[in-house]
């Protein structure tokens, strides 16, 4: 993090880049240490490629450094590590530069490499800060605490422990460190900044927002201030004032990174409910990491969890809710293919995210640890944790869903139906165990005509024969005879299981009976005596049948 001075920032525009000019009574040094004092680091890069590549000024150690820099604060890392991998050839013994590889390996997600690299570098007080963010990154618990042990008070390690803080959810934490440091040093403003986002993530939307305010109020062409304030709106005020604020970015922006559009253009997308979210997000996966985890996102909602899980294959989630996606993801995904494996890693994941104390009696927390209660079988914990959410979001589609599944679980079908028919989603109510939960829920309910229309509207063979096995077996169960021997006759047509075949023969005998006993029409005798007909072990039976047909005046006015 960089922490910001009360100095009103001024920039070269993009369109002014493009043409460098040296005035006569500057050197081209003091004009890169202004642009780079002003935050304008393409500025920045631009003049020292001019110089070197056009006036054929030398390229010293000084400007390649300052270039490095440039690059590195651009998020052009890899082209960072290739100025500073080119300085260690000329000057092995520098070994510093180790440590600003590190640093861009780091941003480049390349933990591994990145933390090889810091080992190489001198054991100064970086390397300590970097070795204890690597770990945090690679869940290296042994060595994170022996890096935060060597850490000392100084100004830089307390901001590296209060960021460390901020990635484990420790919020409060962070905040603390950061008021702390801000009440000694009134001049860096940029805590604010750092205090609003930690706001934000304990939902304090207005506090968050406040803060944020103290520092855009004396750097008001932030790109990072104003996109922050954007999220606060659309908290507070909805996606349309927000996308309003978020727009003032490109006209009041200092920044001339190159990530400022990519920032603009994935926030737009999210304002807007992910619309044309897998044409924008593809392309932002390698500027913003967010971008990878937003769009598993849209790729749930469309319920393709083998997208979303390839999606976050080998990549490492830095905070809660990310680690709560990435759970999700492989829950759905193990659900999809049968594989125990990602459910367990899931539901390990649940269970620490809702015993952590900072997030235990949170929304997020509780909903965690509902899940892991579910996957474990204690529906009854379900609803009591579900019970104590649902004034927050009792009226949305994932929690009717969800409780709706620990109420089925329960055999409480009545209100576990109502709920599932309260679900509007589209993606969810195709879901196969959408539908056959509700499936489950009408024969239970005495309503197997309505499980059967699930059926009839069903166009996915492996979804329709599913459907059909549940069918069978539930509404023979519950003397539902008829709609048990209609499923049945359709399994048999297409399996040679031979307990099929018995099963379809026993309902046939059911719906005669309930016939007979006024239970059911009479209508349906010209159904049983179809079924039973196509079948030639059921000779027997039909013609037990044909013969009380024959001998009845019951049945005179069908035949």
């Amino acid at each position: 993090m960089i922490v910001g001075s009360t100095k009103k920032k001024t920039v070269t525009t993009k369109n002014e880049a493009n043409e460098i000019t040296i005035p006569g009574n500057e050197t081209i040094e003091q004009q890169i240490l202004a642009l780079i004092e002003s935050r304008d680091y393409s500025g920045a890069s631009a003049v020292i490629e001019f110089s070197r590549d056009e006036l054929g000024h030398a390229y010293t150690k000084e400007l390649a450094l300052w270039h490095g820099y440039s690059l590195f604060h651009l998020g052009d890392y890899q082209g960072a590590i290739e100025v500073y991998e080119k300085l260690l050839k000329e000057d092995p013994e520098d070994t510093v530069l180790y440590l600003y590889i590190s640093s861009c390996q780091y941003y480049l997600r390349d933990f591994d490499d990145a933390r090889a690299s810091a080992m190489k570098g001198p054991q100064v007080e970086l390397q300590t800060r970097l070795l204890f963010h690597i770990s945090h990154q690679l869940n290296d618990e042994q060595e994170l605490f022996s890096a935060h042990s060597k850490l000392v008070g100084t100004l830089e390690n307390q901001l590296s422990l209060a960021a460390i803080h901020y990635m484990r959810s420790h919020y409060q934490e962070a905040i603390e460190i950061y008021q702390k440091i801000l009440q000694e040093h009134e001049d860096y403003l940029a805590l604010n900044v750092y205090i609003s986002m930690c706001q934000f993530k304990l939902d304090k939307f207005e506090e968050s927002n406040e803060y944020v305010d103290q520092y855009l109020g004396v750097n008001s062409d932030s790109a990072v201030a104003l996109n922050l304030k954007s999220c606060d709106y659309l908290r507070l005020y909805g996606s349309e004032i927000a996308e309003s604020q978020l727009l003032q970015i490109r006209k009041f922006a200092a920044a001339n990174y190159d990530f400022v559009d990519a920032l603009i253009n994935h926030n737009l997308c999210i304002f807007k409910n992910g619309e044309d979210g897998f044409k924008i997000l593809p392309k932002l996966i390698s500027i913003l990491p967010e971008a990878r985890f937003n769009l598993a996102i849209q790729y749930m909602k469309e319920s393709n969890s083998a997208e979303a899980y390839n999606i976050l294959q080998g990549y490492q989630s830095v905070d809660v809710p990310d680690s709560i996606l990435k759970a999700s993801v492989d829950l759905a995904y193990g659900q999809y293919t049968g594989d125990s494996g990602p459910i367990e890693e899931a539901n390990l994941v649940f269970k620490e995210v809702g015993d952590m104390d900072t997030v235990r009696d949170t929304i997020p927390g509780r909903q965690a640890k509902t899940t892991h209660h579910f996957i474990q079988g204690e529906y009854d914990l379900c609803l009591k944790l579900l019970d104590t959410i649902e004034t927050f979001i009792g009226q949305t589609d994932e929690f009717y869903y969800n409780k709706a599944m620990a109420l089925a679980a329960l055999s409480k079908f009545e209100e576990a139906e109502r709920l599932f028919l309260s679900v509007q989603n589209p993606a969810y109510t195709k879901e196969i165990y959408y539908v056959t939960w509700l499936a489950k829920c009408y024969i239970m309910n005495k309503k197997p005509e309505n499980a059967w229309k699930l059926y009839t509207a069903s166009s996915n063979t492996e979804e329709a024969k599913t459907l059909l096995q549940i069918i069978s077996v539930e509404c023979f169960n519950t003397k539902a005879f008829y709609y048990a021997m209609k499923a049945y006759d359709v399994l048999c047509k297409f399996e040679l299981d031979p307990s099929l075949k018995q099963g379809m023969i026993a309902s046939a005998i059911g719906v005669f009976r309930n016939i007979l006993s006024r239970k059911e029409t009479s209508d349906k005798l010209s159904d049983v005596i179809e079924v039973l007909s196509s079948e030639p072990e059921a000779a027997q039976v039909l013609q037990t049948i044909q013969n009380h047909i024959d001998t009845s005046t019951d049945f005179d006015n069908l035949l």
